[in-house]
C-alpha cells in the first residue's frame, strides 16, 4: 500500500506550518518538503477521528504532528497497522448538544466568579493584607505614574493647600476617622479628580482644586477617606488583577497584569456597592460638621461635566454606562437621601 498527498507539518517546537508531501508505505508516514524529510513508523503514531473540517490529525512521540484531508487509503492504512487512537475533545465536535451544554456552563461559572466568587475573595484578601505592604504598594504606584509624567507636580498654593488640610482635618480628629496623607498633584489625562490608593494616601489634582469650592472638596475628601476606611481600593486591585490573570492565561500573555495592577488603583471604577458605602460614609461626616450631605452630588456632578473627554471618550462612555456595574450619579443620590430618611 503506497500513497502520497498533501498536508500540513508543526514540530511542536513553534507555531510555524510546513506544507508538506506526506507518503504512506507500508508501517511507515514519510514526511518530506525541500527541507525536512522524517520518517515514523505505526508504533510511533497516534491518530484523532475525523474532525468537522474533514481533517485526519497524527501526532509523534516527539511532540509534532500532521493535519492532513481524510480519505479511505488513511482508514485502510491506520487499521491495517493497528494505530493507537487518542480519546481527545476532537469527538466532541460530533456533539452539538454537548458543546452547548459546556459553552453554558462555562459561561455561567465566568458570571458566578466574577460577581461572587473574585469579588468575594478580593475583600477577604483585601482585609488581612499587612499595612507595610500596602504602604510599598502606594509607593511603587505614586513612583510609577510620576515617572510617566501622568501625574506632575501640583501649582496650587502652599496657603490654598493648608486651608483643605484644616477642614478636612477638623472634621477627622471630631469623628475618628482613618488617619490619611493628602497628595496633591497635576494631571492633564485625569483632569479634575481624587482616588484613594491602597494604604493611607488620597491623591487629589489641581484640576478638582480649581473646579470646587471648599465644601465640594471637603465632600470630595470625606468620600476617598471613606474608600480608604473599608480598603476598596485593594480589594478592586487584587479583583482586577485576577481577572486580568485570566484573561492572560487565556490569551498566553501576562506582560501587562502588573500594569493592569497599578491601573486598577487608578481607575477607581469601584463597584455599585462600594461607592455607596463610601458615598454614605461621607454624606454623614459632612452631615456632623453641620453641611450638606448633597454636596457631594453636587462636587460629582461638576467633574463628570468638566473631565476631559475626548470624541472616542464618549463613545467608550457610553458603553462602559451600559455594562459597567459602577453606579450614575442619580442612582448615588436617591440612596444618599434615602439613608437620610431612614
Amino acid at each position: 500500500m503506497e500513497r502520497e498527498f498533501d498536508g500540513k507539518y508543526y514540530d511542536g517546537r513553534s507555531s510555524k506550518t510546513h506544507f508538506v508531501k506526506i507518503k504512506i508505505q507500508n508501517n511507515e508516514l514519510n514526511i518530506q518538503n525541500d527541507t525536512l524529510y522524517i520518517v515514523n513508523t505505526s508504533s510511533n503514531i497516534k491518530y484523532t477521528t475525523q474532525v468537522a473540517d474533514g481533517n485526519r490529525y497524527f501526532f509523534f512521540t516527539n511532540g509534532s504532528q500532521c493535519h492532513f484531508k481524510n480519505d479511505m487509503m488513511i482508514e485502510q492504512w491506520i487499521r491495517k497497522n493497528s494505530i493507537k487512537k487518542i480519546a481527545n475533545a476532537f469527538n466532541f465536535e460530533k456533539s452539538f448538544s454537548k458543546i452547548f451544554l459546556l459553552t453554558l456552563l462555562l459561561i455561567s461559572f465566568l458570571i458566578v466568579s466574577y460577581n461572587f466568587f473574585i469579588p468575594g475573595l478580593s475583600y477577604i484578601l483585601s482585609q488581612n493584607v499587612p499595612s507595610v505592604y500596602l504602604q510599598k504598594i502606594d509607593n511603587n504606584v505614586l513612583k510609577y505614574f510620576q515617572n510617566s509624567n501622568f501625574l506632575v507636580e501640583s501649582k496650587i498654593s502652599k496657603e490654598k493647600k493648608e486651608s483643605i488640610l484644616e477642614r478636612i482635618n477638623n472634621i477627622k480628629e471630631k469623628n475618628n476617622l482613618p488617619n490619611f496623607k493628602l497628595h496633591f498633584f497635576s494631571s492633564k489625562e485625569l483632569g479634575p479628580n481624587a482616588f484613594a490608593l491602597t494604604s493611607e494616601n488620597v491623591i487629589i489634582t489641581d484640576e478638582l482644586i480649581n473646579l470646587c469650592d471648599h465644601d465640594e472638596i471637603t465632600a470630595v475628601l470625606l468620600h476617598e477617606i471613606g474608600h480608604l476606611k473599608y480598603k476598596h481600593s485593594i480589594a478592586q486591585a487584587i479583583r482586577s488583577t485576577f481577572i486580568g490573570f485570566f484573561i492572560s492565561a487565556i490569551l498566553g500573555d501576562f506582560s501587562s497584569t502588573l500594569t493592569s495592577f497599578y491601573g486598577a488603583i487608578l481607575e477607581n471604577k469601584y463597584s455599585k456597592k462600594f461607592e455607596h458605602q463610601a458615598d454614605i460614609f461621607a454624606a454623614k461626616n459632612l452631615q456632623s460638621a453641620k453641611l450638606s450631605p448633597e454636596l457631594l452630588i453636587y462636587a460629582l456632578k461638576n467633574i463628570e461635566n468638566n473631565a476631559p473627554q475626548t470624541q472616542s471618550d464618549k463613545i467608550i462612555f457610553y458603553l462602559l454606562e451600559i455594562f459597567s456595574t459602577h453606579p450614575t450619579i442619580e442612582e448615588r443620590k436617591e440612596k444618599i437621601l434615602a439613608a437620610f430618611k431612614e
